[in-house]
């Protein structure tokens, strides 16, 4: 099965996501998004922290803002919690970790997502509209400095299975 990806998009404007941040490795390239979950503590998929990564966890840095070339705050990771029930890359199912970092985040420079409720509707709802926000390719090697968004349409699980 082909990997699902996304196309396109809009460019982020400063300051639309206040909570995103790019995960960079060694030589600052950006490798996956995250979102600032406290001042202290971001939100990413496990498959980009797990210890079998080629990026040396000691490398990492995340870089606050829509273009993370142009990121005046930066830290380092000083704890990765991954769920323990994530598998690797065998699926992405419990594919979630959270990174401590080495210092807060001031407020200037990103503000926390804000949470679902429980009076929200939750993002497994098919026809609940979501927005993605990421770095990627816009063309076959024209990798993106600043994140891009896409405003989607959920789908049930045994639809998107079928893609």
């Amino acid at each position: 099965t082909a990997p699902l990806q996304v196309w396109h998009g809009t460019p982020v404007q400063d300051g639309q996501f206040p909570f995103l941040a790019a995960l960079l490795g060694s030589g600052s390239q950006q490798f996956c998004g995250v979102s600032l979950i406290s001042h202290y503590a971001v939100l990413t998929a496990a498959h980009c922290v797990s210890a079998g990564i080629s990026h040396a966890r000691a490398s990492f840095r995340f870089a606050f803002g829509a273009d993370y070339t142009k990121a005046t705050v930066m830290r380092s990771p000083s704890a990765v919690f991954i769920n323990p029930a994530f598998n690797g890359s065998a699926s992405v199912d419990n594919d979630i970790a959270v990174v401590i970092l080495n210092e807060t985040v001031p407020p200037h420079a990103a503000q926390p997502v804000t949470m679902i409720s429980n009076q929200t509707a939750t993002l497994e709802d098919p026809r609940t509209h979501a927005t993605v926000i990421g770095w990627g390719e816009t063309q076959k090697s024209d990798h993106v400095k600043r994140a891009r968004f896409a405003n989607l349409t959920v789908v049930s699980l045994p639809e998107c299975k079928k893609l």
